[in-house]
């Protein structure tokens, strides 16, 4: 709009009280817009005061703004049910054009990964994670025959599990792959053997354990 109209564009923070109580990730986020502003060549002004209306008005009077853009939030500010922002701001301003910008999308959407998209699943991936599973199971055996440790064991699935999570897309074969690992070992390598029962009282804890370590495995990789 600034280039449209061939006038200068500002990007206005007013700071009230409140915003010494910010969280350190609303901050970052403060600071990562006022940055995008001024790379967006805006020029930041800042207003101090409780009445965020009141100090909005006030710079666009000392300033000679002619035009007003305002995101519209989610959420509802406290003491602000009956008249808010943009209502203040047409009292005060009543010759000044005051555009409206909503919000698309809650922040809470945009926060979730799990719901920038439904999980997807793919041949190319599913064929991976079948071909490293049936490796490791494959070592396994062989480890088994050599009398090694199950520990030894647990690691290759572990491994497994983490290079799955590097060659595929997405948490859920990470997730599948972790499960399965489990399934596997308890089937192959636990007493009754080629059954999903486990006689050993400290088999649980073993599974568990695995289990955490693949799911971390896989978590810190994607990320």
């Amino acid at each position: 709009m600034a280039a449209a109209f061939h006038g200068h564009f500002t990007a206005l923070f007013v700071e009230t009280p409140e915003a010494r109580e910010l969280t350190s990730k609303n901050k970052a986020e403060l600071r990562e817009n006022l940055r995008l502003a001024e790379q967006l060549g805006a020029q930041i002004a800042t207003m101090y005061g409780d009445d965020i209306p009141g100090q909005i008005a006030e710079y666009v009077k000392t300033s000679h703004v002619s035009k007003i853009v305002l995101g519209r939030s989610p959420y509802k500010r406290r003491g602000l049910a009956k008249s808010n922002v943009m209502d203040k701001l047409t009292a005060l301003l009543p010759n000044i054009e005051i555009y409206i910008i909503p919000y698309t999308q809650s922040s809470l959407y945009k926060r979730l990964p799990f719901y920038e998209k439904y999980p997807m699943l793919s041949l190319a991936d599913t064929i991976k994670t079948i071909v490293i599973l049936a490796v490791c199971t494959i070592i396994g055996l062989w480890f088994k025959y050599l009398e090694f440790r199950e520990a030894n064991i647990i690691t290759v699935y572990i491994l497994g599990v983490l290079l799955n999570a590097i060659v595929t897309k997405g948490r859920m074969y990470s997730a599948i792959s972790s499960v399965m690992s489990v399934l596997v070992f308890n089937y192959f390598f636990t007493e009754p053997y080629y059954s999903l029962q486990a006689y050993d009282s400290g088999y649980p804890v073993t599974f568990l354990v695995m289990l955490a370590a693949s799911f971390m495995t896989s978590t810190l990789t994607i990320e």
